[in-house]
């Protein structure tokens, strides 16, 4: 089980990200109310790319998307 933050500007949310899978990014990413047209399959493929990449060298990701703001990702306590 993992965290989600989404940072935009002076404001955050924390949701549950069950898996580092589309689904779960997906989920997660309705549940911060986040915008669902930037959500594109390419977008999706290289974000959760990236995420996956850092969680498991780093074991926290964070990943800053123009106009939308920062995601993190880090394993739940």
């Amino acid at each position: 089980m993992y965290e989600l933050t989404w940072r935009y500007g002076d404001e955050h949310v924390t949701v549950p990200l069950r898996d580092l899978t589309p689904d779960g990014l997906l989920d997660a990413a309705a549940n911060a109310d986040m915008d669902y047209s930037i959500f594109s399959d390419l977008f999706l493929v290289r974000l959760l790319y990236s995420l996956t990449y850092q969680v498991l060298t780093h074991g926290r990701a964070e990943v800053s998307v123009d106009g939308v703001g920062e995601l993190v990702v880090r394993r739940a306590a």
